[in-house]
């Protein structure tokens, strides 16, 4: 995938989600029951409002377990891990990084990684958007590729 169209993906999500109320974002916990108030069926609220942004492919699905939840697939990738990785271009490590709130072990994320140690599910709104605008700058200086690995 071309750079450009990377960037333009990662701004307009950085675009929305500073569009959203703090309580309409939850990293560590999910909307257990599907409403129309409250879409979001996953772990990261961020790709829980997706679909609610318009953004083509990402679609709400009933999972299979009881009670069930509203989750979020990406085509027909099985799981919406493996949807964000293709529909963004970037690698796994800069997925998870951004959308779990795990840490990169890489000097480039290492002001970042210290100042949300121990936060990993803890993350809020704001913090969420700081990390999608650092890998936003870092890929736009051309510092990381979006292939990145640590």
């Amino acid at each position: 995938m071309e750079l450009q169209l990377v960037l333009e993906r990662l701004a307009f999500t950085i675009e929305k989600a500073k569009e959203l109320k703090p309580e309409q974002f939850n990293y560590a916990c999910y909307v257990r029951y599907f409403d129309y108030n409250n879409h979001c069926g996953t772990v990261c609220c961020v790709v829980g409002h997706y679909p609610n942004w318009g953004i083509i492919g990402f679609r709400y699905v009933k999972s299979v377990e009881e009670p069930p939840i509203m989750i979020v697939k990406y085509g027909d990738f099985g799981d919406v891990s493996a949807g964000l990785i293709f529909y963004h271009g970037l690698s796994k490590e800069i997925i998870d990084f951004l959308f779990y709130g795990f840490n990169v072990e890489h000097s480039l994320f290492q002001t970042i990684n210290d100042e949300f140690e121990d936060q990993n599910v803890c993350l809020g709104l704001d913090e969420v958007i700081q990390r999608f605008e650092y890998v936003y700058e870092l890929l736009k200086t051309e510092q990381i590729t979006p292939d990145f690995t640590a």
